[in-house]
């Protein structure tokens, strides 16, 4: 997971600088390449480091619009999670989003789910609810497959990438620009036709 965030996330954000970075996690998050950045961390659950914050992940505590960059670590399954809702909601137009987790076919996948309760992640099913949701999808990578340490972000590698053992998922919000329609006027009549009906009426009643 580390070799992911240091290859795609960390140059996103040393890229942008923003004041805040939110990591929300539901696992383990130990990333040293983060550290002195800014970022605020959220768990769901109890315990752990003092400098996380414990809350409900389904109703984040932040107003709308206050991030330019979120990472979801162990959050995401298939896109259908309040969370994902929570994410959009708090994140700024053309702000950047990290989805990390285990592939869900992956061996490290199928382990975790069943020991520890993580969710994998389907990575096709996410996709298709960030693209609805206004993302545009900027980087799917993985890295290891069937225990052998192979990094996957080429294109000619996605068919393999849902068997991957870590997964990242960058998205972009597109920006909500709004539409205007111009309103035309239709030219009114001039004077002079005007003038010219009306005398060729009177000419009639006489």
């Amino acid at each position: 997971m580390q070799k992911l965030v240091t290859r795609f996330v960390l140059p996103v954000i040393l890229k942008r600088r923003p004041p805040r970075i939110l990591l929300i996690s539901n696992g383990p998050a130990g990333f040293p390449d983060l550290a002195g950045l800014n970022v605020i961390a959220i768990h769901s659950g109890g315990g752990g480091p003092d400098d996380i914050l414990h809350c409900d992940t389904a109703r984040l505590p932040f107003q709308d619009h206050s991030f330019e960059i979120i990472v979801m670590h162990h959050v995401l399954s298939d896109g259908h999670e309040p969370e994902l809702g929570e994410a959009e909601r708090i994140l700024v137009d053309d702000g950047e989003l990290f989805v990390l987790g285990l592939g869900a076919l992956g061996l490290r996948g199928r382990f975790a789910n069943t020991q520890n309760g993580l969710p994998g992640l389907k990575i096709r099913q996410i996709c298709a609810r960030l693209r609805s949701r206004s993302f545009f999808i900027e980087h799917c990578a993985g890295f290891g497959l069937m225990g052998v340490r192979v990094s996957c972000y080429r294109r000619w590698q996605q068919p393999v990438l849902p068997f991957a053992d870590t997964i990242v998922i960058h998205g972009r919000r597109r920006q909500n620009k709004p539409i205007l329609t111009p309103i035309r006027f239709s030219q009114p009549q001039g004077v002079g036709v005007q003038s010219a009906a009306i005398d060729s009426l009177s000419r009639e009643a006489m």
